[in-house]
């Protein structure tokens, strides 16, 4: 498995591989990466608005380069978002988590003080990236946000912003 570990600027031809990837996700996976029910109409209008001038996009791949995560980072202001989302058959390998280490230090790189994740409680994968990232989680009403405060000049490559160090595993930079 490879990470595209720079943030995909040339979108256009990325945006067919994209949308097979979350159009991949089944109904319930889809309701926890969106936080509701989303079609496949939906899933079509959210990668047609992506933005890779303004966010960051990360992908994981397989060996057959087919899209198996991708990290969506939105930046406003000093603050970032981040959404992620791992097919099936690649979970527990610790993707998701470099996948986020990848939106979080492209956050920081872009001057970013905080991140931000919002996310179904229901949603354990996510929360337990958030745990690991050292994030703060409020929930309520079967929601939940989570935060952290990127250090200024922190490396977040080497150095956790807190709690456990990563997962380890290969990332590579991939076109």
């Amino acid at each position: 498995m490879h990470i595209d570990t720079n943030t995909i600027r040339t979108l256009e031809r990325r945006r067919p591989a994209l949308l097979r990837h979350f159009i991949a996700l089944s109904s319930e996976d889809r309701r926890l990466r969106f936080g509701h029910p989303i079609g496949d109409e939906g899933i079509a209008a959210y990668v047609a608005g992506l933005d890779p001038l303004r966010d960051g996009l990360f992908v994981a791949r397989d060996g057959r380069r087919r899209v198996i995560g991708v990290a969506h980072i939105a930046l406003a202001d000093n603050r970032a978002e981040v959404g992620l989302s791992v097919l099936p058959d690649a979970r527990g390998l610790g993707l998701g988590t470099q996948l986020f280490n990848s939106a979080a230090e492209f956050a920081r790189a872009s001057g970013v003080v905080r991140i931000n994740m919002h996310f179904l409680t229901e949603n354990e994968c996510i929360q337990h990236i958030a745990r690991k990232a050292g994030m703060l989680i409020v929930s309520h009403s079967g929601e939940a946000d989570a935060h952290v405060l990127i250090p200024e000049n922190a490396n977040l490559a080497s150095e956790p912003m807190a709690g456990p160090a990563p997962d380890a595993g290969t990332a590579a930079a991939v076109d």
